[in-house]
């Protein structure tokens, strides 16, 4: 483990995550060269599942001219509506756009970015901000390649 401040971060392989820690490095590398620009997060994130927090996507799109990928999506699966809210969509960089999060048929959040598919490679981070369900074992069920943000799962 180490320590940025005063913040605990590890850098596990997937599934390994320990519970008490609130920030997941590398928790899904997606790479490609070709298909649809478009790429569907399946996570295990429930509708109400009181997750609130930021999953980060870093990397390089070469198909976009070589640049920077740095995209960020914020929620709150809140528990208290059973829905998402308080969406937040960045992007530091050209390379990629974060472009919405939507509830799939069977209750998941799903994150939804795009970028070239020609050449590009990304990571995500996960980082947690809920005080009251500390080290959600934040995951990525399925991923999707489409042409659009129209909801994939």
């Amino acid at each position: 483990m180490a320590n940025l401040g005063t913040i605990p971060v590890n850098v596990v392989a997937p599934g390994t995550f320990p519970s008490s820690n609130t920030t997941k490095l590398g928790i899904y590398y997606t790479v490609t060269y070709s298909g649809g620009n478009y790429y569907h997060y399946k996570t295990n994130i429930t509708k109400g599942g009181s997750w609130m927090g930021m999953v980060e996507f870093v990397g390089n799109s070469y198909g976009n001219g070589s640049v920077p990928i740095r995209s960020a999506i914020c929620f709150y699966a809140y528990s208290g509506t059973q829905t998402l809210i308080n969406v937040g969509l960045s992007n530091a960089y050209n390379g990629m756009a974060a472009e919405t999060v939507y509830q799939s048929s069977d209750n998941y959040a799903v994150l939804v970015v795009s970028t070239s598919s020609y050449f590009s490679g990304w990571v995500l981070n996960a980082y947690q901000s809920n005080p009251t369900t500390p080290g959600y074992d934040l995951q990525i069920l399925s991923v999707a390649q489409s042409g659009s943000t129209s909801p994939v799962f």
